[in-house]
């Protein structure tokens, strides 16, 4: 508890108490000591107001989930329940630790009576992964005599978990097709045993399933999936510039949360999944898995990712990827293409990994530059600053264009664009059997 915060009733008062002091000074016919009795009534209506106040607390306590998703909003609700047998007015004040974020922090103004409930809510979303202690809330309540008010302090002893995103029901699907849409079946190929059919004219004879004719007296054919499990590595890019805040996170969790988001699309149609950080060196591994395995283990790695003070060595994760995966199969890699003296070496990696798997790059549009390139503030130093932003993002583009030409498919892309563009093209990629 702190010292009381006058009201305009408790400024007034204490007013009163000055004048009658000065009136006892200056005239004759009032006693120089009439101010004193009003001066220990008013403090002793003080005293008794904060006393009064502070037995009158209210109850409070938080809902909100317990594990929040890396970027997103979620509500976050103070559910105060009031003792006090006066209409008692709480401001609040939550200042929100480290990895918590919130479009409005401001202070909430609500009046509460005996056993009354308020619910005053904030929209907070995660910017940092790991635990994350909720902190304090400070409230500064009105006395029943509404000539002061008090400030204290209260400890939520609550922590949250904030973990890598996932797919939202709206985001798109990848891997078996769209929900309503069944895998393309054929008689006689493929690897997994769909079903059997009546023979029709033209199947081939290798199909036909002859204990099935025996049994339904009639021919039959076997009908096999024809959608085969692919194989996704993710490298993550954890060096220097992964660091830089880019749309409210840095782009190490913009990384992160493309990963966790392919990973599940990935996952869930059943195929082999799995991932590697890398900064000058391998930083993380997490090994081949099939199915939703697969992408437990990649969120396991992300969930502990930070970024490092050390420049990326995109080619010693190229030479891991090609010991990882076992097959021809796609290779995710969601890098920084800002950086011109990393350009060769992501040239070199993708030229390795290119001899046998497909390369699919996501990478941050360079937002600053874009603002740059278009700033029309009128000042003098406009055309330069449209040249530094011209010049930045032409460097991206132009190495963007010759990861194209390394056989690479490349998508640069705003943060919030970046992730239905990414998992569009994988769809795209999956769908076509290009790998």
């Amino acid at each position: 508890m702190h010292l009381p915060h006058l009201t305009v009733r408790g400024y007034l008062s204490a007013l009163a108490v000055v004048v009658t002091g000065i009136a006892g000074q200056w005239l004759a016919w009032v006693s120089p000591w009439a101010w004193l009795l009003p001066a220990v009534v008013w403090l002793s209506l003080i005293g008794w107001e904060g006393s009064r106040t502070r037995r009158a607390t209210p109850a409070m306590a938080i809902q909100m989930p317990s594990a929040l998703y890396l970027g997103r909003d979620e509500h976050a609700r103070l559910v105060l329940t009031g003792r006090a047998s006066w209409r008692q007015t709480a401001e609040l004040a939550w200042p929100l630790p480290a990895g918590l974020a919130a479009e409005d922090s401001g202070g909430r103004r609500v009046e509460l009576v005996a056993d009354g409930v308020a619910m005053p809510a904030w929209r907070i979303r995660g910017c940092r992964l790991g635990a994350v202690d909720l902190g304090t809330v400070h409230m500064r309540l009105s006395g029943p005599l509404g000539l002061s008010r008090w400030t204290y302090t209260q400890s939520l002893d609550t922590r949250v978990e904030v973990v890598p995103d996932i797919l939202g029901p709206s985001a798109a699907t990848s891997g078996r097709g769209r929900p309503g849409e069944r895998a393309m079946v054929r008689p006689g190929s493929g690897t997994e045993l769909h079903g059997l059919r009546d023979y029709s004219p033209g199947d081939p004879l290798r199909a036909v399933d002859w204990k099935g004719t025996a049994r339904r007296g009639k021919p039959v054919v076997r009908l096999f999936d024809d959608q085969q499990a692919l194989e996704m590595l993710v490298l993550v890019d954890a060096g220097r510039a992964s660091g830089v805040e880019v749309g409210g996170l840095t782009r190490l969790h913009h990384f992160v949360n493309l990963a966790a988001r392919l990973a599940e699309a990935a996952g869930t149609a059943g195929d082999r999944v799995g991932g590697l950080a890398f900064g000058s060196g391998v930083l993380a591994q997490a090994p081949m898995a099939g199915g939703p395995a697969g992408a437990r283990g990649l969120r396991r790695m992300l969930q502990a990712l930070e970024s490092v003070s050390e420049e990326s060595n995109p080619l010693v994760a190229a030479l891991r990827a090609r010991h990882m995966l076992r097959h021809r199969g796609l290779v995710v890699v969601l890098t920084d293409l800002t950086d011109a003296e990393a350009a060769e070496q992501m040239q070199q990696a993708l030229a390795l990994l290119g001899r046998k798997h497909l390369a699919l790059v996501g990478a941050v549009a360079d937002v600053e530059a874009a603002y740059l390139a278009t700033a029309s503030d009128g000042g003098w130093m406009t055309p330069y600053r449209n040249l530094a932003g011209q010049e930045l993002l032409g460097a991206q583009a132009l190495l963007a264009e010759r990861l194209r030409r390394l056989g690479a498919h490349v998508v640069v892309e705003s943060p919030r664009r970046l992730d239905g563009a990414l998992l569009q093209r994988f769809d795209q990629l999956r769908r076509r059997r290009a790998v």
